[in-house]
């Protein structure tokens, strides 16, 4: 059986559109792996134009 969790991570928007800092995204999913949690998938969250407002991550662990 398992449990599920999504996890919205935000873009530092800009004009140009949306921007990540790759080394906090990864210190966020690594905090969500150490506490059990598998990544399963990421979407892209967009707010039109093709810009980017923000990542939803999905994440499953064991109950």
């Amino acid at each position: 059986m398992w449990e599920y969790l999504s996890v919205v991570i935000k873009s530092k928007t800009s004009f140009w559109g949306g921007k990540f800092n790759n080394q906090e995204v990864n210190d966020e999913l690594n905090d969500y792996g150490k506490k059990g949690w598998e990544l399963v998938n990421v979407v892209a969250i967009n707010k039109g134009s093709g810009s980017t407002e923000g990542l939803l991550a999905f994440f499953k662990r064991a109950k």
